[in-house]
């Protein structure tokens, strides 16, 4: 789920930066530099934290699969 939610952010954020280049506006720049590239970072932060979850639970189940 936060992997769908960091996506989601990511795509928003890349709607606003093909706005920006299609009307480059002072108005869409401030857009993009003040929600746009908080977008991206909150959802690449959890695109990582998703990953490294999703990286952990791997290891997990091989470690229990490896003892029986």
């Amino acid at each position: 789920m936060m992997a769908r939610i960091a996506a989601l952010l990511l795509i928003v954020s890349q709607l606003i930066l093909i706005w920006v280049s299609l009307a480059p506006t002072g108005q869409a720049a401030i857009y993009f530099m003040f929600v746009g590239h908080p977008l991206v970072a909150i959802g690449f932060v959890l695109g990582l934290i998703a990953l490294t979850r999703r990286l952990a639970r791997e290891r997990a189940a091989r470690k229990a699969l490896e003892q029986r």
